[in-house]
């Protein structure tokens, strides 16, 4: 198990800054005996979640952004946001500098399309488009941040695009 799934954060998401992401937070030992602690991000800031659901509605909440505010309409555009080879494998100081066009290349083959072909998942008002391609999109950036192999819980990614569509569009 990696510390994402751990985390219930199969998409490796970071903590916004001040603000926190709505679901975030586990109960959890501290470092000595009976120190019970709230996290709501690990020591990379990486999202703290008590149910995964929250982690695929952030992740829609994520796209729907990059998409619509940032033009990010290629895998490409959006692997260089999410993951930019600023940043390490990880968030791991001094580690292995991501790579985005190699994530955005293994996004490609799980998606079937090309990495940078333009595409949208989202209305302007923020709507769910192509909810089927954003399921696979997101299956691919949690078997990406994970592990070869690794499967989404199917209920968990229906019910956090169905609270993300709740929360966020008029529809």
């Amino acid at each position: 198990m990696t510390i994402l799934i751990h985390w219930k954060n199969p998409l490796g998401i970071k903590q916004p800054g001040r603000q926190t992401w709505r679901g975030s937070g586990q109960l959890v030992f501290g470092e000595k005996e009976n120190d019970w602690q709230f996290l709501k991000k690990d020591k990379r800031s990486h999202a703290v979640f008590c149910h995964e659901l929250y982690c695929f509605r952030a992740g829609c909440r994520i796209l729907a952004n990059f998409m619509l505010r940032h033009n990010c309409d290629t895998l490409a555009k959006i692997t260089e946001r999410y993951a930019p080879s600023l940043d390490t494998q990880g968030s791991v100081p001094g580690g292995t500098p991501n790579k985005p066009s190699d994530y955005a290349r293994f996004l490609a083959q799980r998606c079937d399309i090309q990495w940078d072909e333009p595409f949208s998942l989202f209305y302007p008002d923020g709507a769910v488009s192509h909810r089927s391609l954003l399921k696979v999109l997101l299956r691919a950036i949690a078997e990406y941040e994970n592990y070869a192999g690794y499967t989404v819980s199917e209920s968990a990614l229906e019910s956090g695009i169905a609270m993300y569509e709740r929360d966020y569009t008029n529809h």
